[in-house]
C-alpha cells in the first residue's frame, strides 16, 4: 500500500557570502509510506530502494521483518519524492 502524506515543499538558492536567498522555487515534493508484505526472498530491499532512487525518491525511514515461521517478509518504507514523481507514476512501476 502506497499513501501520500504531504504534497509540496520549497527549494532555495542561497548566497553564502551574504546568507540570503537569491531565488525561491516551489517544487512538488511528496512524502509517502510504502508497506510491503510478500514471501521472503533475497533482493527485496535492494529492489525497492533501487526503484525509489531511480524514480527520484529519498528514503527517510525503513523497517523490515522476516518471519521465519511463515516465510513472509514485511517492510515499511517512508520516503520523499524529490523530483515531483507522483503516486500514480510510482504505482505504475
Amino acid at each position: 500500500m502506497l499513501t501520500r502524506l504531504v504534497t509540496t515543499g520549497y527549494w532555495f538558492v542561497r548566497d553564502p557570502a551574504r546568507n540570503e536567498a537569491l531565488a525561491q522555487q516551489e517544487v512538488p515534493m511528496s512524502a509517502f509510506a510504502l508497506t510491503v508484505t510478500c514471501r521472503s526472498t533475497r533482493g527485496i530491499v535492494a529492489a525497492i530502494s533501487t526503484y525509489l532512487a531511480e524514480n527520484g525518491c529519498n528514503i527517510t525511514d525503513s523497517a523490515q521483518f522476516d518471519d521465519r515461521e511463515t516465510g513472509n517478509f514485511f517492510m515499511r518504507v517512508s520516503f520523499n519524492s524529490e523530483t515531483g514523481t507522483t503516486l500514480e507514476q510510482l504505482s505504475d512501476g
